[in-house]
């Protein structure tokens, strides 16, 4: 029982050392997740690139067509002339915030407050009203906000936390970035934090649009790729490293599931070793039973054998005492009468 028990952990351990490989091997490189403006046709992980606007980002999620779609979205803002340019960077930079490889990643998914506050200082004393459709707040000018009533933005909301949330953002729950380091700060990312180049970039448009522009673009490659390679490698080893991340993943649910399962065997062997142990020892008594009597038979008899040996032998003494003396007296009258003849002799003499 003790073997198996030892087995069974040997086996538990060695699938525990294989779960921690496989998920290292999935969190080693993380993935660009879709969101907002941010459409992906795979997963990839952040790339070096150039950008047409948020280009502070040098490594980034987004493509030239990601980074496009964001200006146009704020495209308005910039051509605001009663918008403050403090105000139209602080708001340029949260629209960007996508652009960073964290917050592309999914590691990032709040605003740091002492972001959130330096753009709600920069924009308080603009307009700013709260738009019926999106229920967000936006500045009073843009074309976005169809309401009638604006007013200061420190009017509106109170701090810089408020205006983020108001503004459709999330706002860290630190005081600070200090505090609170897995939030967006807005500060820019070098290039030397992505290790390959960027991937091929797609426009956004109609799924036949992109399925034509693909296959442009395969045609252009395979036609290039004899003489260059770069490409083909390139992508092959993007994929493996995708087929190695799902291989890894439905590994490591598979060994998870055999660790649950052996826990729960190891529990229920812990829990009946104890009545295991009970019941052998007395299937024990039950079979030591006939040979513990015939033992304490066995040595009834011997007791009884030695006590009569005792007896017998006291007997015997008491019978062999008398004629033992009696043979001492025989010898002491012989010794007398030879000492009497040999004083007869010498008075002869």
């Amino acid at each position: 029982m003790q073997q198996h028990v030892a087995r069974a952990r040997a086996v538990f351990w060695c699938l525990l050392l294989a779960l921690s490989c496989c998920c290292w091997i999935v969190t080693t490189e993380p993935v660009c997740k879709q969101q907002g403006v941010l459409m992906l046709d795979e997963a990839h992980p952040p790339y070096r690139v150039r950008l047409p606007f948020c280009d502070k980002y040098k490594c980034s999620c987004c493509n030239a067509s990601h980074a496009l779609a964001i200006q146009r979205s704020v495209q308005h803002l910039l051509l605001d002339e009663e918008l403050g340019l403090s105000c139209k960077a602080g708001l340029v930079l949260l629209a960007c915030r996508l652009c960073d490889p964290q917050v592309g990643v999914g590691n990032v998914t709040t605003i740091c407050q002492s972001t959130c506050d330096r753009v709600y200082n920069a924009c308080s004393e603009d307009y700013f009203a709260f738009d019926e459709s999106s229920g967000q707040i936006t500045p009073c000018s843009s074309q976005l906000s169809s309401s009638l009533v604006c007013s200061q933005l420190q009017q509106i909301v109170p701090a810089g936390a408020e205006f983020c949330t108001a503004a459709g953002y999330r706002p860290s729950e630190a005081s600070s970035s200090l505090d609170d380091t897995a939030c967006f700060d807005g500060s820019p990312v070098p290039a030397d934090r992505c290790s390959s180049a960027a991937p091929s970039q797609q426009q956004p448009g109609s799924s036949t649009a992109g399925s034509s522009s693909r296959s442009k673009r395969r045609s252009k490659r395979s036609s290039s790729s004899g003489s260059s390679g770069v490409w083909p490698f390139s992508k092959l080893k993007r994929r493996h490293k995708r087929m190695l991340a799902e291989a890894a993943q439905l590994v490591a649910g598979a060994l998870t599931s055999m660790l649950v399962a052996l826990g729960i065997v190891l529990l229920l062997q812990r829990v009946m070793q104890p009545a295991a142990a009970a019941g052998r020892a007395a299937a024990r008594g039950q079979q030591g039973g006939p040979r513990a009597a015939s033992s304490r038979d066995r040595l009834a008899q011997a007791a009884e054998a030695r006590a009569a040996l005792g007896t017998g032998s006291r007997a015997a003494a008491a019978t062999a005492a008398p004629a033992a003396s009696a043979a001492q007296q025989a010898v002491q009258q012989q010794q007398q009468q030879q000492q009497q003849q040999q004083q007869q002799h010498r008075k002869k003499e």
